[in-house]
C-alpha cells in the first residue's frame, strides 16, 4: 500500500500450513480400513494431519460416532477472529490441540449424528474446550433440514431416504424470506405483483420446488439483499471477493438480519439512514 499511514506497508507477510508439518495421513486412512471397532478407529485418526475434517463411524453392532481429525494449531492469542496479520507475534503456533479434545461424539441418545460442514461446538451436547477451528463453517441450513427429517419418526426406509436427498426445502430460505411479510407489514403492498409475493412468503416453507415460481424470486431477492446490503461499504472489488467463499455472505447476513438497525444496512451514499 502507498498509504504511509499503512503499519505493515514494509512487512513481509508469512504464511504457515499444516499441510509442510511431517505426517503419514496415507498410513492413518489404511488403519482406517482395517479398523475393528471405535478405539481402532480414533487411534487411526490421530495420525490424521490436513486437511482438518469431519470422520463419521458406524459398526456392525450398531455404534455410531463422530470425531474431527487433523492437526489445528493452538495460538498464542485467544483472538476468535482473522483480523490480525499473518506475521503479527500473537498468532505464532505454541502447539497443537489435543486429539481427545478435538469435537467428538459416541452413540448420542438421539440415534443419529448429524454433520454437514457445520461448526460442530454449534451443535455438540457435551460442554467441551472450545478451541478456535476455522471461522469457513457452511450456513446450517443442510444440518437443520437433515435434523428436522430424522427427528420426524423413529423408522426410515430407503423411500424415506431417496426423499431427503431429493428435498428441495431451505430452512436458511424460510428464515431469510420471513422478513419480507415483516418489513411490509399487516397491511402488504399496493402493487398486486409484489403482494403476491409477500402472501406467498408467510405461508412458504423454503422449498425450491421446481414447479413453484416463489423460490425463483426469493434467489433474485436474495442476490439484491447480498449486493445492496454489502456493496456500498466494500466497493466492487472487495464485495467480488467476499462472493467468492458463498458462507461469507450467506453467514454474515443471517447474523445481522436480527438487527434491524444494522449499520451494514446503511447505505453509506445517502444521506439519510437506512434500516
Amino acid at each position: 500500500s502507498e498509504n504511509n499511514n499503512n503499519p505493515y506497508k514494509d512487512k513481509i507477510m508469512t504464511f504457515k500450513w499444516t499441510g509442510f508439518e511431517i505426517s503419514d495421513d496415507v498410513f492413518s486412512f489404511y488403519r482406517i480400513n482395517t479398523a475393528k471397532n471405535w478405539e481402532d478407529f480414533k487411534s487411526a485418526l490421530k495420525d490424521f494431519c490436513v486437511p482438518a475434517q469431519n470422520f463419521t463411524y458406524a459398526d456392525i453392532y450398531g455404534n455410531i460416532g463422530y470425531h474431527a481429525a487433523g492437526r489445528i494449531p493452538i495460538r498464542k492469542t485467544n483472538n476468535n477472529n482473522n483480523y490480525l496479520f499473518p506475521a503479527e507475534d500473537e498468532l505464532e503456533w505454541t502447539g497443537f490441540i489435543d486429539f481427545e479434545k478435538m469435537p467428538n461424539l459416541y452413540n448420542p441418545k438421539e440415534g443419529f449424528i448429524v454433520t454437514a460442514n457445520t461448526d460442530p461446538f454449534d451443535w455438540l451436547k457435551d460442554e467441551k474446550e472450545k478451541f478456535y477451528i476455522s471461522y469457513l463453517w457452511e450456513s446450517s441450513s443442510r444440518f437443520s433440514r437433515i435434523n428436522e427429517f430424522l427427528r420426524s419418526r423413529s423408522k426410515f426406509d430407503i423411500d424415506d431416504i431417496r426423499m431427503l436427498q431429493n428435498n428441495y426445502e431451505s430452512p436458511y430460505a424460510r428464515n431469510i424470506s420471513s422478513y419480507i411479510p415483516k418489513a411490509f407489514g399487516e397491511s402488504g403492498s399496493s402493487d398486486l405483483n409484489t403482494n403476491w409475493c409477500i402472501e406467498r412468503f408467510r405461508i412458504w416453507n423454503g422449498e425450491m420446488n421446481p414447479d413453484e415460481s416463489i423460490g425463483s424470486v426469493y434467489n433474485a431477492f436474495l442476490v439484491y439483499l447480498i449486493k445492496n446490503t454489502f456493496l456500498d461499504e466494500l466497493g466492487e472489488d472487495v464485495f467480488n471477493d467476499f462472493l467468492i467463499v458463498q458462507n461469507m455472505p450467506y453467514r454474515s447476513l443471517e447474523l445481522i438480519m436480527k438487527q434491524n438497525e444494522n449499520k451494514w444496512f446503511d447505505n453509506v451514499n445517502t444521506s439519510k439512514t437506512e434500516s
